[in-house]
């Protein structure tokens, strides 16, 4: 899946052969932390590959954090992940509930819903006992639906399940302004946060 309107640009074989030979030369006997973040890191499996392959042939002990949209986390790449790229974190990010989360992700090509493919997926991560940070970006057109999501969320989580989730801005850009959000947006921002975060703490 790919989200309209956004230019793909990957990192090539060479590249990411000549980043193993740059931490192989910097890293000085540390183990080294990996985070892979796109764009969407999981539609180049490939480039990581190498480089993890690489690392560890050279003996360069590393862990990896993964920052992805949680659509691709099938039960193979969450095998890779754990066992391969040494990954102990994965960060999904979600707008909000099936409806809202479809519409914002815009992905095309998409057999199934999107938001119930993620959902899915993050109770894999669970039971592979990877960390899982989901980031909730609020907006005034989803604050609302934040708190349902929280509780859709909470109602996922696995019995021993290592799961964070927490809330951002996500901000918008306005060109001809120099503040996009008037104070009296802004307060009705960090109000809805507010929410959110109590609901989020009701799930601990």
């Amino acid at each position: 899946c790919f989200q309209r309107g956004t230019a793909r640009n990957n990192m090539n074989q060479e590249t990411a052969k000549k980043l193993v030979k740059f931490i192989q030369a910097h890293y000085g006997g540390k183990r080294v932390w990996l985070q892979w973040f796109g764009g969407e890191p999981l539609l180049n499996i490939p480039v990581i590959d190498t480089v993890c392959d690489g690392l560890r042939q050279v003996g360069v002990k590393f862990e990896s954090k993964l920052v992805t949209n949680g659509y691709l986390l099938n039960d193979e790449v969450v095998r890779k992940a754990v066992e391969e790229w040494n990954v102990r974190s994965v960060q999904v990010a979600m707008d909000g509930t099936e409806k809202i989360y479809n519409r914002a992700k815009a992905y095309v090509e998409c057999e199934e819903s999107p938001y119930k493919v993620v959902l899915a997926n993050l109770k894999r991560l669970q039971k592979a006992a990877v960390t899982t940070i989901i980031r909730l970006n609020i907006d005034l057109y989803n604050a609302e639906d934040l708190l349902k999501l929280v509780d859709e969320l909470g109602g996922c989580v696995e019995d021993g399940g290592d799961v964070r989730i927490y809330v951002s801005h996500l901000f918008r850009i306005d060109h001809d302004k120099k503040e996009p959000y008037t104070s009296e947006e802004w307060d009705k921002r960090e109000a809805a946060m507010a929410r959110v975060e109590e609901r989020i703490d009701h799930w601990g």
